[in-house]
């Protein structure tokens, strides 16, 4: 009896870590999570398109056209992307999951949190959806800039940004709007990822008066208790099951 229940612990504990684990790079609900895409912009003659190229100077440079223009994809959508896309989305999200926090993997994230005067640490944080933005056979100019404005309608804290060597770094030069999108001047396509708290209140750094009362991802939740439940439930059937054989 001892021997089983020794094993039902140690899957118990498993099953504890793994649920633990599982909050500490991403929300759990990231894998169904689809609710970001292009939102058509309008030039300066009133014609949509899916980007506006500005240059070092701000100046407008170009435009990309909104029919088979930029691309925005979701880590949950990868499967119905190319092989490139799809590719690139599970490479990224590899490479974020062989860390244990954040502050591991983006080495500017703890002293953004310091600067902006909020009291949240890295251990707190997780990716709540992560995107992967380009356009086909368009490359943004050096030191230029693409403004993209993506449908986004959850609270997060910032964001981050993969560079072309595979690390990351936060990324701030975005402006959340009142209509539940967000609008990214990018310098070059590659994945981006939204952050957010797992519990307590989602407050962006740049603007503190944007709190929000998000209490985290509600699975984080269900799954923590269901582990606590299944635990207990256990200890209690075998400490019962013992008591009997000795009767």
């Amino acid at each position: 009896m001892k021997k089983v229940l020794t094993v039902v612990m140690a899957l118990v504990l498993a099953f504890s870590l793994l649920t633990v684990a599982s909050a500490d790079m991403f929300v759990p609900s990231i894998a169904d999570k689809d609710n970001a895409e292009v939102v058509v912009q309008t030039d300066e003659n009133g014609n949509p398109v899916s980007a506006i190229i500005y240059d070092q100077e701000g100046n407008v440079i170009g435009t990309i056209d909104q029919e088979g223009g930029v691309i925005v994809t979701t880590y949950s959508d990868k499967d119905n992307a190319d092989t490139e896309i799809n590719s690139d989305l599970t490479d990224a999200f590899d490479n974020l999951s062989r860390f244990e926090n954040l502050g591991d993997v983006v080495a500017d994230l703890e002293k953004f949190l310091e600067d902006g005067g909020v009291d949240i640490t890295p251990e707190e944080l997780a990716v709540s959806q992560l995107i992967d933005v380009r356009a086909e056979d368009y490359t943004i100019p050096d030191g230029g800039t693409a403004k993209i404005v993506v449908k986004y309608n959850e609270p997060f804290v910032t964001m981050i940004v993969r560079d072309e060597d595979g690390s990351w770094h936060v990324f701030t030069d975005y402006t959340v709007n009142g209509d539940g999108t967000v609008t990214l001047n990018v310098k070059n396509f590659t994945q981006f990822a939204f952050v957010k708290t797992v519990y307590g209140t989602n407050v962006n750094p740049a603007d503190p008066g944007t709190a929000s009362p998000q209490t985290g991802d509600w699975q984080v939740v269900v799954f923590s208790t269901l582990g606590v439940l299944f635990a207990a439930a256990a200890v209690l059937f075998f400490v019962k099951a013992a008591k009997k054989q000795k009767a």
